[in-house]
C-alpha cells in the first residue's frame, strides 16, 4: 500500500515543471490503464508564413489547460515479476507577471528581480498493479504555487519559492486519506553561466521563423551532447490564433535502451509563449534480465481568451548597485586538505556541536582501531569523506550542556573515472563512531564555573568495510578551503524556516542549539554531488527552462523526517565552499503510521 505514497508524492514534482511526454512500445499487453495517443482534430490551414516571437511585458497573464500522462512498465524476466503504474492528470496552469521584487539570493545579497509566478490546479488518478497482488486505483488533486524571480541585470533566475497542497481519496484497506502540504525555497548558484534552452535557440523572443526554416540544437549541458532537430513545418490555427507548427525530435540508445523524444510547439506573432505544446517522449529498455518503459506525456494550450498582453516592457538591465558576492558573510572558511573534509572552525565551543568532525578523523587516524581502513585509504590517497552525518543526544542534567551520546557515521571514497554511485568499482569505505561523554561535579575544583568535569570514550561502532560505488568528485573539485561546520550553523540561522523546523526558541529567551530529539531527530550532514540532476530532470530542465532541483557538489544540510507518526520531514542545505544557501524545504501532511496501519 506504501507504494501509492511513492506516486502521490512525485506528483508534487512533476507536476510543478508541467512538462512530460508519452510514447507507446508496441507489442506488450498491459494490465490496467492502456496508453491513449493525442486526440486527432481536424487542421485548422493557417496561411500565415513567418512568426517573430513578441517579448514578454509586465502584467502578462497566460491561462493554459493542460494534461499529464504517465505510465511505467518493469519486468523481472527471471522471475517474471512485474509492476505497473500510471498517472492521469487534468488541470489549468496560469502564468501571471506581477511587476518587479527585490528578493535575496542565496548570499542574502537583495536583487531587483522579475516576479513570474505560477499556478497549478488539477485532478489526478493513480493507478496501480503488479504481480503480488490486487490493482489499486485513487483519485487525487493538487495546487502548487511557484514565485520565480529573474535578476534584471543578467536575466538569471537567482531563486524560486514552492508551495503546493496535495491529496488522495480514501485508499483500498483504510479510511484514512492522505493530505500533504510542502514548501520548497530554492536559491541558484548566480555565478554559474546560464543554460541555454530549446526555447532560446530555436524560437526565442525577438527571434523570426519562417516555414520551412531548418536547424539543429546541440545541448553541451547533459552528460553527452545530445542533438536535436527541428523544422518549422506548417502553418495551423490554435485557439484562434494564426501558427507556425514547429516539430523537434531527438534519439538517444540503441537496442537495449532507447530515448526517443519528440515536441511539437505551436508559436503566434500575437503571443510571447507558445500557443499549443505536445511533448512526447520515451525511455525503454530490452536487457537479458529485464524489460521496462517510462510513458511520459505533456500536452497543454491555451484557453479560450487564455492570453491577456502585458503593458509595460520588463526593464532589463535595470538593477542599480547589483553585484554577485563569492562568500556568504558570515562563512568562515579553513584548509581541509588531508582531513578528509571540512572542520569545525572558530565559534564551534558555542554551536550546536559537541564532537568536532578533525576529531573524529583523527580518532580513525591515529587509534587505528581498523586496520582495513587504513589499507584503504593507504591504497586510495585521493579520497575524500563523500557522506558524514552528525546526530545527538544530549544528556540534560549537564549543567554545561556537553554531556551525551554522539555518532559520526563516515563514509570515504575515491572517484574513478567512467565510476559513479552504481559503479562496481569498490571504492567507498563506511565507518559509524560513538563518543559517549559523561559529567561529574569535583567538589575540589575552587573555581565554581570549572567544577563540572567531562570524561568521553570514544569506540568504532560499526565498521562496514568497503563497498561499492565511488566519490563523484576528488580533492581538486573542491576549493582548498571550505566553510566550517561551525560557520554553516550561523549560516542557517539567518533562515525562520530553518529555526522554526530544528530549534527551540522559549519564549523571551535567545536563539538556543539544534533540537536533537531523543537520538531521533535532526541530523546534521555534510554530502557529495556530481551536480547533475540525472536524465530525465535534467531533460527537463534543459528543454524548458524551468528548474526541477538545485544542486550543490559538496554541501551541509540539516534533516528531519518524521513521515510515520508525525507526517513531517523537512531539510535545508549550502555549499560547503562558498556558503550559499541552496535550499529549504518542509513537508507535513498525514501521519503514515495512521495511514497505513504501520506497527
Amino acid at each position: 500500500m506504501e507504494k501509492i505514497l511513492v506516486v502521490v508524492l512525485s506528483v508534487m514534482a512533476l507536476s510543478v515543471t508541467a512538462v512530460d511526454g508519452y510514447v507507446e512500445y508496441t507489442g506488450v499487453e498491459l494490465p490496467g490503464f492502456t496508453s491513449q495517443e493525442e486526440e486527432t482534430e481536424e487542421i485548422q490551414w493557417s496561411t500565415i508564413e513567418s512568426v517573430k516571437m513578441p517579448e514578454n511585458k509586465l502584467r502578462e497573464i497566460v491561462h493554459y489547460d493542460h494534461i499529464i500522462r504517465i505510465e511505467l512498465y518493469f519486468l523481472n524476466k527471471t522471475s517474471g515479476n512485474w509492476t505497473y503504474w500510471a498517472l492521469d492528470v487534468s488541470g489549468q496552469e496560469l502564468i501571471k507577471i506581477p511587476g518587479i521584487d527585490a528578493k535575496p539570493d542565496g548570499f542574502g545579497e537583495g536583487h531587483s528581480a522579475m516576479f513570474l509566478r505560477r499556478e497549478l490546479s488539477a485532478q489526478f488518478t493513480v493507478f496501480l498493479d503488479d504481480s503480488d497482488g490486487e490493482s489499486i486505483t485513487s483519485d487525487g488533486e493538487y495546487d502548487i504555487q511557484r514565485n520565480e524571480y529573474t535578476d534584471l541585470a543578467e536575466q538569471k533566475l537567482i531563486r524560486f519559492d514552492t508551495n503546493a497542497n496535495i491529496s488522495v481519496d480514501e485508499l483500498p484497506s483504510t479510511n484514512i486519506p492522505l493530505s500533504f502540504s510542502g514548501f520548497m525555497r530554492s536559491y541558484l548558484d548566480p555565478h554559474a553561466p546560464k543554460l541555454e534552452t530549446l526555447e532560446d535557440s530555436v524560437y526565442g523572443t525577438g527571434q523570426t521563423i519562417t516555414l520551412g526554416d531548418t536547424g539543429e540544437w546541440v545541448d553541451e549541458a547533459t552528460w553527452t551532447d545530445l542533438t536535436y532537430e527541428w523544422v518549422a513545418e506548417r502553418g495551423e490555427v490554435i485557439a484562434d490564433y494564426e501558427t507556425i507548427l514547429i516539430n523537434v525530435s531527438m534519439d538517444l540508445g540503441d537496442e537495449d535502451f532507447s530515448i526517443p523524444f519528440m515536441e511539437r510547439i505551436w508559436i503566434s506573432n500575437e503571443v510571447s509563449v507558445p500557443v499549443k505544446q505536445f511533448i512526447h517522449s520515451n525511455t525503454s529498455w530490452d536487457t537479458e534480465d529485464d524489460f521496462g518503459y517510462i510513458l511520459l506525456q505533456n500536452t497543454f494550450v491555451l484557453r479560450d481568451g487564455g492570453f491577456t498582453e502585458g503593458n509595460q516592457p520588463i526593464p532589463w538591465d535595470d538593477c542599480t548597485g547589483y553585484h554577485w558576492l563569492d562568500t556568504h558573510p558570515l562563512a568562515k572558511t579553513e584548509e581541509w586538505d588531508k582531513n578528509y573534509m571540512p572542520k569545525s572552525g572558530s565559534g564551534f565551543e558555542d554551536s550546536s556541536f559537541n564532537w568536532k568532525p578533525e576529531d573524529a578523523i583523527d580518532f580513525l587516524k591515529v587509534t587505528e582501531p581498523s586496520e582495513e581502513l587504513k589499507e584503504f585509504l593507504s591504497e586510495n590517497r585521493d579520497a575524500i569523506v563523500t557522506s558524514a552525518t552528525y546526530n545527538a543526544s544530549k544528556d540534560d542534567t549537564d549543567p554545561t550542556g556537553k554531556a551525551g551520546q554522539y555518532w559520526w557515521n563516515l563514509t570515504f571514497g575515491e572517484k574513478v573515472e567512467g565510476g559513479g554511485w552504481g559503479s562496481r568499482h569498490e571504492k567507498r569505505y563506511r565507518v559509524l563512531l560513538y563518543n559517549e561523554t559523561t559529567f561529574y561535579i569535583d567538589p575540589l575544583e575552587p573555581d565554581p564555573e570549572k567544577r563540572v568535569k567531562h570524561e568521553s570514550e570514544v569506540r568504532l561502532d560499526a565498521d562496514y568495510g568497503v563497498l561499492g560505488g565511488t566519490s563523484p568528485l576528488t580533492p581538486e573539485d573542491i576549493s582548498t578551503e571550505t566553510v566550517t561546520m561551525a560557520s554553516s550553523e550561523e549560516i542557517f540561522k539567518t533562515d525562520d524556516k530553518v529555526i522554526q523546523n530544528f530549534y527551540t526558541t522559549p519564549a523571551g529567551l535567545p536563539l538556543e542549539e539544534l533540537d536533537w530529539g531523543d537520538g531521533d531527530g535532526a541530523g546534521y550532514s555534510l554530502g557529495t554531488s556530481s551536480g547533475e540532476q540525472g536524465g530525465g530532470m535534467d531533460l527537463i530542465a534543459t528543454l524548458t527552462g524551468i528548474q526541477t532541483q538545485v544542486w550543490g557538489k559538496y554541501t551541509w544540510s540539516v534533516s528531519e523526517e518524521d513521515l510515520m507518526q508525525g507526517g513531517t520531514m523537512a531539510s535545508a542545505s549550502l555549499d560547503a565552499e562558498t556558503g550559499r544557501i541552496i535550499s529549504i524545504m518542509e513537508i507535513k501532511g498525514t501521519a503514515l503510521q495512521n495511514a497505513f496501519k504501520f506497527g
